[in-house]
């Protein structure tokens, strides 16, 4: 039976009592802050897509420091990120997650932007955008919860939003092959904010996220995305099931 490498991290965000925030596959637990220090999830708690989510408050500077997961991935040369994302509202442009240099301006940017559409994009050491796309039209409404995938197979980043595969435009295309391994100064991962150039955190991410997840070194298919939609209801399993075209049953995270 035809199997895919399981999840590599996987933030069910669930969490409820300190700073930490579990990872529920592996050991690369984020870390909860606000503008004051570490922030307990008890606070950030709400009902999520599947089970809880953890919310983000952008006045109070809420986002989770994914240093321990940056330390892992940052050689990869594919891989796929998948989260639930739900905002408050459309009024500024809001970060999902980003990997950067805390004092240039490389960088991989995953944006909500004020128009509902989602911008991506991947910015070298040179500081030369090395591809840069984004939906054709809005895709994220606020108060509704959206899935969204980024999955870089090695020739190029496709973006699935609610398991289908979303109509972009390419802003810059000067080489789309490129990854994190690519990125060779960068230090620092983040959720719901970024952390680049010397701008300290900013950009911070008002509404929720949850179920959020990293393939390290894997290119997720079509197939596999739309499973962890699973038809809008999301899920937390590692292992989803599904029958393919050819009635063939396939196990994510075997």
């Amino acid at each position: 039976m035809p199997q895919t490498p399981a999840t590599y991290c996987q933030y069910k965000c669930n969490d409820n009592s300190d700073e930490n925030v579990a990872d529920a596959v592996g050991s690369n637990n984020a870390v909860a802050y606000d503008g004051d220090g570490v922030l307990s999830t008890t606070n950030m708690r709400v009902d999520g897509k599947v089970n809880y989510a953890l919310e983000f408050q952008v006045e109070n500077g809420e986002y989770l420091n994914c240093d321990t997961l940056f330390d892992d991935i940052k050689t990869d040369t594919t891989g796929s990120i998948c989260t639930w994302v739900y905002v408050d509202e459309l009024n500024t442009a809001k970060l999902v997650c980003s990997v950067a240099d805390t004092s240039a301006d490389e960088h991989l940017f995953f944006q909500i932007g004020t128009d509902g559409k989602v911008y991506i994009g991947l910015v070298d050491t040179g500081g030369d955008t090395e591809w840069y796309l984004v939906t054709s039209s809005a895709v994220i409404s606020a108060t509704t919860w959206t899935h969204l995938a980024l999955v870089q197979d090695g020739t190029e980043p496709v973006l699935y939003v609610n398991g289908s595969a979303a109509n972009i435009t390419w802003s810059n295309e000067d080489d789309k092959t490129k990854w994190l391994a690519d990125l060779a100064n960068i230090n620092n991962m983040r959720i719901a904010c970024q952390n680049y150039n010397g701008s300290g955190n900013s950009d911070f991410l008002n509404g929720r996220i949850d179920d959020f997840r990293y393939y390290q070194n894997t290119a997720l298919t079509a197939a596999e995305v739309k499973a962890l939609y699973n038809s809008g209801n999301g899920t937390e399993d590692d292992q989803v099931t599904y029958t393919t075209s050819r009635h063939q049953t396939i196990i994510i995270g075997a």
